[in-house]
């Protein structure tokens, strides 16, 4: 494949992702013509708390992928990137995950590029959540994993705000090795 079908596909499974959980559906007028104005929407301005809370559920849900007993046997730690000031919340809220769940400055990246638990000299996973997008009660939010060099993977989740908290509605894989 060549980068402009690569960046087409990813443009494509995006739009797919967008529409299957309803991002931006209501942007669009129910029947456009060449008078109608467009749709301005003021900017979407969301709480640092909404924030964390869509983080966690971010992560929730890429650990529980890694949950497998073979993860837990293999690493000796599971590595988060998370805003400083939340700490506390992050690291409570995973207070009984295993392998333990720890801030990414106690791994360190070897020169082959492998996570290592700097506590344990066991090998570790690097996860980075960013949230890319907020549409009022629908976000999409990049989570990337690593391992080393040769194992990884980076995703687009769709999340969606309902009254139990934030979840998940959809995941597509945007690369993996």
């Amino acid at each position: 494949m060549s980068l402009h079908s690569d960046a087409r596909a990813v443009a494509v499974a995006l739009v797919v992702l967008l529409w299957s959980c309803g991002c931006g559906a209501s942007d669009r007028p129910a029947s456009p013509t060449r008078s109608s104005a467009p749709v301005v929407r003021a900017p979407v301005v969301v709480a640092s708390d909404e924030r964390v809370a869509m983080l966690l559920a971010a992560y929730r849900f890429e650990l529980a992928l890694h949950a497998s007993d073979a993860d837990r046997a293999e690493f000796g730690g599971f590595f988060l990137d998370y805003p400083a000031e939340h700490e506390g919340t992050f690291l409570s809220a995973f207070a009984w995950q295993a392998p333990p769940v720890r801030a990414r400055r106690y791994c360190r990246i070897t020169r082959e590029k492998a996570v290592i638990d700097i506590m344990t000299g066991a090998p570790g996973i690097s996860f980075v959540a960013e949230i890319k997008s907020i549409d009022g009660p629908r976000a999409l939010v990049a989570m990337t994993w690593y391992t080393d060099q040769e194992s990884g993977a980076g995703t687009m989740l769709g999340m969606e705000r309902r009254p139990e908290g934030w979840q998940v509605t959809g995941c597509e894989v945007l690369w993996a090795r």
